[in-house]
């Protein structure tokens, strides 16, 4: 502890250095007092020794003098830095004073008012300080978290007063782990530890730390720990440490939040006043999104202050009892106070929209609002206490709640003005009742194309920067507030005989358009395709587009199918036999989908059961594509939908190509936006890729709900690596034949497990190097007897040559057990594949391990991980030694050869493990039969009788089943980074996904389809740089093609026939909208009788329809 907080001549280190190695020497001490919590607990000091007044008289005592000491050092550096002109001495509250003697000399009352005129001329504490205590404040709370933590896995029962309130019940637990790595609740994990969870005995000696020796038995030497009083654990009064900083510590915190704010906001005002923008920073991608929806990027100014205050919150959480109570109630005010002037300078953005700032600066302002929101609401529960009217930022988290809504309403009110009043008004082009034809009747109207450009624009905008969720619902609303003007706008239109076309090709480009702005407006496949009145704005969208479609075939359609259908009347349509299926249709809100992509939405189809396999899992990526960020559910969805047919189409296009695959170069990114989490961040870590078949394996394997799921995507796989003879008996993959990378990705399923096997004999091996070989035989360094008796055996300095070789049977026969023991706690999708390889196996005549190929698996995988010196260096925490090496190799071999095989060994075999093999063959046996039992059994698969849980399950059951499947998964160590591989990989092959689906495009075009490469690449999609006179000339990934629009292939008989949901005055009002049908029109011969017709038959009075 000496050499970490002074150097070598005894002075103390400077505060910023103390402080780390401070810290360092926190993650020491958890883990020794891990080890001597379980020593103390054995039962070995029982009747002597109290367990935490020991800790606390060990460490905790030794801990305070220390922290006593940096403390003193860090007020005598103040004191240096003091300048000599200020005699005047301070109480050690007075900042408490200062407030006391301003509210006498103030005449206002307002907190604002007070802190405004605050005097920070005498402020010692510099902001590194500041920070250097924030981590040395921390680091404290973290060890006696920790020891709280430790004291609650002895009660049976919470006795005492209660100084906090527990958040939930929790099960209560009175009997300790006996395995030495149990999870202590240690917040931090240090780089030093070992097997045992501690660090090296030689680097603490007792009483610090416990020796190998005193570890050796200890898993059997304790069972249940008593009832334990509260007030037997001594009370850890460190604060107190830092009474005579504390006015100087609020008054530097509030120094610091003031100056940041002050000047962030004068730079930005300075900025906008220059230029009309502000500058804005990106968010990390870990943040983004999320419950809370946190926005992509925010205003500058909000990134600094906030970092300020995340800064010091520890301190004020500290501040919840006793003298830190000053920190917090100076924090809370500062924070309070110059958040409602962020408040005020947000809200103003959007005063200043349109006339002084563009549309960005709203965008960011939206966005930095929910930014503050969220954080506030994180503040809120870090700084809880048991009484809720003691909240401290409630007020202010409702206000930016409020500025949330407004500016929201705001931005759609905005767009909505835009749209009506300048994109759609085109004087020409909506001038329907003109005999002449617009452009020849050669294109669209130039305000619907207009009109896609904007709504477009408008994705791309709230995408790269809004909240997105509040995004989604932005642009949903701005595209139903649009298309509500369009509907009514056609379907009362008059058109002309010259302008009967463009009216078909508006319609047409509307819907076409709408079918591709609907997709990343919908957040579930349920809002596309079966979309109830509960999904609003959706449902009246679907409304919309079927009152258009309605309009299109009333109005557009040719006179001579209109008259053929209806001239018996509105419910006497002429049918014919191949109508007649489609007119027991019922009519659905979606079904307007099928007449703009018939070769993608079949009427009727409402769910994904019901469409072929390419045309569900298209719909699905388009789908997951336009989201605005990676919605889990989707992924999930597209993993198992169709029987795994992604990862199928995936993995075994690798397994064949697999290394002409193209790699993309580290390029060294780093992620380093706002609020990263630096090495911990999942967006730099995911980039990096060993094996495809991992992240899939791993995601599956938790997916329950499908039956067999991992033999459905790994049985195509070894067909095309034709792997089945790796399972074959007397086969030893790495010896006898290579191991595939796929057989590499199930074995690092079966890491944990493997682990937990591995782990007693490594114990083993480990302690006779640590012990045995390091420390001389007694016999070796005395030459008699404390009797004064010769010895009769004493050793000529030779050790025992046979002790390793006892060490391997012990731990091989440790093994064996361990193995038999924690077979049942594989995961059910790992033990179904089992059972379903061994079926396999079986029709095609391959002879297996014990007619079970899941201990070969077993067997191969642990063989493998013994071998793997750096796997076992990773296990240990320590560098292994060759000699111990061979001794891994041999244990590695006599292994496979016990599990799999006779107990005759081979020619490489130690005749002492030969010899075990031989006496234990009745024993092996027994637990050769037990695995078998289990694995190639129907016990591991039970589970499986409820895996069909989605066949048949209706659309909003399966979002939110698979909602919480994904919470799951993203819960397990290492989901999340499986399921951000996933969603990068097919986002950075999604247009060769497609190309292998073969789905046609919206619009039939002339020119060769683009080559697409399959990428190995799991980094994030890059955003596409805009053009918009690109996408102006584009309907998604389609051209704009005037023609084609204009002869659009409807089959006016069939849409004729089907249900439009019009009731007989809409459609008669539709139908006198067609020029034909105006008073005065033109007409052909042929047109004569047609008009008669439907005009005898719909032109009666209004009152005869009701």
């Amino acid at each position: 502890m000496e050499a970490m907080l002074y150097d070598t001549e005894g002075n103390a280190h400077k505060f910023a250095i103390a402080v780390k190695n401070f810290e360092d020497l926190v993650d020491i001490l958890i883990c020794v007092i891990n080890e001597d919590f379980l020593v103390l607990n054995s039962g070995v000091f029982r009747s002597s020794v109290t367990t935490f007044q020991a800790l606390h008289d060990v460490y905790l005592e030794k801990v305070t003098d220390e922290m006593s000491s940096i403390l003193e050092n860090l007020r005598e550096e103040l004191s240096r830095q003091e300048q000599a002109d200020m005699p005047k001495s301070r109480s050690d509250f007075a900042f408490v004073d200062t407030f006391k003697s301003n509210l006498k000399k103030t005449h206002s009352k307002s907190l604002d008012s007070l802190l405004t005129n605050a005097d920070f001329s005498d402020v010692k504490m510099t902001k590194n300080i500041l920070l250097s205590l924030v981590k040395f404040v921390s680091a404290v709370m973290c060890l006696e978290k920790h020891v709280d933590d430790l004291h609650k896995t002895t009660i049976w029962e919470s006795t005492g007063p209660q100084h906090k309130k527990p958040k939930a019940r929790k099960n209560i637990r009175g009997v300790l782990k006996t395995s030495l790595n149990s999870d202590l609740s240690n917040p931090k994990k240090s780089p030093r530890h070992s097997i045992q969870g501690g660090i090296l005995p030689e680097a603490i000696p007792p009483p610090f730390g416990a020796t190998l020796s005193m570890m050796s038995d200890l898993s059997a030497s304790y069972t249940v720990v008593e009832k334990v009083p509260h007030k037997e654990k001594p009370k850890w009064d460190w604060r107190q440490l830092f009474k005579k900083l504390i006015p100087d510590i609020a008054t530097g915190v509030e120094h610091v939040i003031r100056n940041t704010a002050t000047a962030t906001l004068k730079e930005e005002e300075e900025m906008f006043s220059n230029s009309q923008a502000v500058e804005m920073v990106s968010v990390c991608p870990d943040l983004v999104g999320g419950k809370l929806d946190y926005p992509k990027c925010i205003v500058k100014s909000v990134s600094k202050i906030m970092e300020e205050i995340d800064h010091f919150i520890p301190l004020a959480r500290v501040g919840s009892e006793g003298i830190f109570q000053v920190i917090k109630s100076s924090f809370v005010d500062n924070v309070v106070l110059h958040l409602r002037d962020y408040h005020r300078r947000l809200a103003k953005f959007g005063l200043e929209v349109p006339k002084k700032a563009s549309l960005r600066c709203l965008y960011l302002a939206l966005s930095s609002s929910a930014y503050i929101r969220n954080h506030l609401l994180h503040y809120e529960r870090v700084l809880a206490e048991e009484e809720a009217s003691k909240k401290s930022f409630v007020s202010l988290y409702r206000q930016f709640c409020e500025l949330v809504d407004t500016l929201s309403r705001q931005l759609v009110e905005c767009h909505s003005r835009i749209l009506i009043g300048s994109v759609l008004q085109d004087a020409e082009g909506n001038n329907f009742w003109d005999s002449k034809a617009f452009y020849e009747d050669e294109r669209c109207s130039f305000s619907v194309q207009m009109w896609n450009l904007h709504m477009v624009t408008l994705r791309n905008d709230l995408w790269l920067m809004c909240p997105p969720k509040l995004a989604q619902n932005i642009f949903s609303m701005v595209l139903h507030e649009s298309l509500t003007v369009l509907a009514q706008r056609y379907t009362k239109l008059k058109p002309s005989y010259k302008r009967t076309r463009q009216f078909r090709s508006d319609i047409s480009a509307i819907l076409l358009c709408t079918n591709k702005l609907l997709i990343p407006s919908c957040s579930t496949v349920t809002k596309l395709i079966d979309v109830c009145p509960e999904y609003a704005p959706h449902d009246a969208i679907h409304n919309l587009c079927t009152a258009l479609l309605s309009a299109l075939a009333v109005v557009g359609s040719p006179l001579d199918s209109i008259y053929r259908v209806f001239k018996r009347g509105f419910y006497h349509k002429q049918k014919k036999k191949s109508h007649e299926e489609d007119s027991h249709v019922k009519g659905h809100p979606c079904h307007w989908l099928s007449w703009i992509r018939p070769d993608v939405f079949k009427r009727g189809q409402t769910h994904y059961d019901d469409m072929q396999t390419t045309t569900a899992l298209h719909i699905q990526l388009s789908l997951l594509s336009a989201q605005p960020e990676p919605s889990w559910p989707m992924v999930l969805q597209a993993l198992l939908m169709k029987d795994c047919t992604l990862p199928i189409m995936v993995l075994t296009y690798y397994t064949t190509k697999g290394k002409t695959v193209s790699r993309p170069v580290s390029d060294g990114f780093e992620c380093g936006r706002l609020c990263c989490l630096g090495d911990k961040c999942m967006t730099t870590a995911s980039r990096h890729i060993d094996s495809l078949y991992t992240p899939f394996l791993d995601v599956l394997t938790q997916c329950a709900c499908v039956p067999n799921i991992l033999m459905k995507v790994l049985q195509p796989v070894i067909d095309r690596s034709n792997g089945w003879h790796l399972f074959e008996a007397g086969c030893v993959p790495g010896k006898t034949e290579l191991v595939p990378e796929w057989l590499n990705a199930v074995y690092e399923l079966l890491t944990p497990f493997v682990d937990r096997v591995i782990e007693p004999a490594v114990r083993i091996l480990m302690k006779r190097t640590s012990v045995a070989s390091n420390i001389d035989p007694l016999s070796e360094v005395i030459d008699e007897l404390p009797c004064r008796c010769d010895l009769q055996n004493k050793s000529k300095g030779k050790h025992d040559k046979d002790g390793f070789k006892h060490d391997v049977t012990l731990a091989l026969h440790n093994m064996v057990n361990q193995l038999a023991e924690d077979v049942y706690s594989l995961p059910s999708a790992v033990c179904a594949l089992f059972v379903a390889l061994q079926a396999v196996l079986e029709e095609k005549g391959i002879p297996t391990t014990h007619k079970c190929v899941g201990i070969h698996i077993l067997a191969g995988c642990i063989r493998k991980k013994l071998l793997n010196a750096e796997y076992v260096e990773h296990l240990t925490g320590t560098h292994v030694k060759a000699v111990v090496k061979d001794n891994f190799c041999t244990l590695a071999e006599s292994f496979f050869l016990a599990v799999t095989t006779s107990p005759k060994g081979d020619s490489g075999t130690p005749r002492s493990v030969v010899k075990y093999l031989k006496s234990n063959r009745d024993w092996l046996q027994q637990q050769i039969d037990i695995m078998k039992s289990y694995l190639a059994g129907t016990d591991c698969t039970e589970d499986d009788q409820e895996s069909g849980i989605l066949e048949g399950a209706t659309s909003e059951f399966t979002d939110h089943f698979l909602t919480a499947l994904a919470s799951t998964i993203l819960e397990s160590p290492t989901g999340h980074g499986s399921l951000l591989q996933i969603y990068h990989l097919v986002m950075n092959n999604y247009d060769w996904i497609q190309a292998q689906l073969d789905t046609a495009p919206l619009l039939p075009s002339n020119e060769p389809p683009e080559i697409t490469q399959f990428v190995l690449d799991c980094s994030p999609l890059p955003a596409r740089a805009f053009s918009p006179l690109m996408v102006f000339n584009k309907i998604g990934q389609s051209s704009f093609d005037q023609d084609a629009i204009a002869e659009f292939a409807y089959d006016w008989s069939k849409l004729l026939h089907t249900d439009l949901g019009l009731s007989e005055v809409g459609f008669r009002t539709l139908l006198f909208n067609r020029h034909e049908l105006q008073d005065g029109a033109y007409l052909e011969e042929n047109e004569k009788k047609p008009v008669e017709v439907l005009k005898l038959k719909f032109e009666v009075e209004h009152g005869d329809l009701v």
